[in-house]
C-alpha cells in the first residue's frame, strides 16, 4: 500500500509539476513571428548588400574610365609637348574611392545575411502533444524545429 500511495503521490507531483512550468519568456522570444523576422532582415540585408555592391562597381567604374581618359589626354599633351596644363583628379579619384568602398559595404551585408536565414530554419518553438493525455496536463511543450531543405 505503501508503494501504491508513493507512485500515485509521484506521478501527480509529476504531472503537476509539468502543468506548472511553462515558461513564458521562451513562448515570448520564440514566437512564430520571429522566423518570418528573421527571413524578412535577411532578405533586407541582401537587397542592400546588392545596392551597394552594384552601385560601387557603377562608381568605381565611372571613376576609373574618367581618370583613364584624362590620363590619355595628359600624356599626349607630355608627348606633344605642348603647354596645355594637366588636370587634376579629384573628382575621379572621389568616384573610385567612393565605389571601392560602396563594394566594400556589401562585403559584410552579405555576411550578416548568410546568419540570418539559416536562424529562422532552427527555432524553439511551441508544439502541440498528443491529444490523449489528461486535461490537466498542458498539450503544448518547447520543442526544437529543425527545417531541412532538400
Amino acid at each position: 500500500m505503501k508503494k501504491l500511495t508513493l507512485l500515485t503521490t509521484a506521478i501527480t507531483t509529476m504531472f503537476a509539476h509539468g502543468y506548472c512550468q511553462a515558461d513564458i519568456s521562451i513562448i515570448k522570444i520564440n514566437n512564430e513571428h520571429t522566423a518570418t523576422q528573421y527571413l524578412l532582415k535577411a532578405k533586407n540585408q541582401k537587397m542592400a548588400a546588392w545596392i551597394c555592391l552594384g552601385g560601387g562597381i557603377t562608381l568605381a567604374t565611372t571613376g576609373l574610365i574618367l581618370t583613364s581618359t584624362k590620363a590619355i589626354v595628359n600624356f599626349t599633351h607630355v608627348v606633344t609637348l605642348s603647354n596645355a596644363t594637366t588636370s587634376t583628379y579629384t573628382a575621379e579619384t572621389v568616384l573610385a574611392l567612393v565605389g571601392v568602398a560602396g563594394i566594400s559595404a556589401s562585403i559584410p551585408l552579405f555576411i550578416a545575411s548568410a546568419h540570418n536565414g539559416p536562424k529562422a530554419k532552427l527555432m524553439l518553438t511551441l508544439q502541440t502533444t498528443a491529444k490523449g493525455l489528461p486535461a490537466i496536463v498542458s498539450k503544448n511543450i518547447t520543442g526544437l524545429t529543425v527545417s531541412i531543405t532538400l
